[in-house]
């Protein structure tokens, strides 16, 4: 059973690398049910990490991007 958020971080925005599987988005859906408003960047698609982020009652935006590579970097 997914549960709505508990509202410890509502307000808050957490920047997420590494969010496309594994604890980034383990991370990512955590922090999304506590409330805060989830940034997620990854050198992956991270569509199944947004998706679960709303699954829980959070907001997520998420950035394919190789953080590695300023030219890549969002302006």
């Amino acid at each position: 059973m997914v549960s709505g958020p508990s509202g410890t971080l509502q307000g808050r925005v957490a920047f997420i690398t590494g969010a496309a599987r594994g604890q980034g988005r383990a991370h990512a859906a955590r922090l999304a049910r506590e409330g805060a408003r989830v940034a997620i960047a990854d050198i992956a698609d991270c569509a199944e990490t947004i998706e679960l982020a709303r699954q829980v009652g959070g907001e997520a935006r998420g950035f394919q991007v190789d953080i590695g590579s300023w030219e890549q970097m969002p302006a």
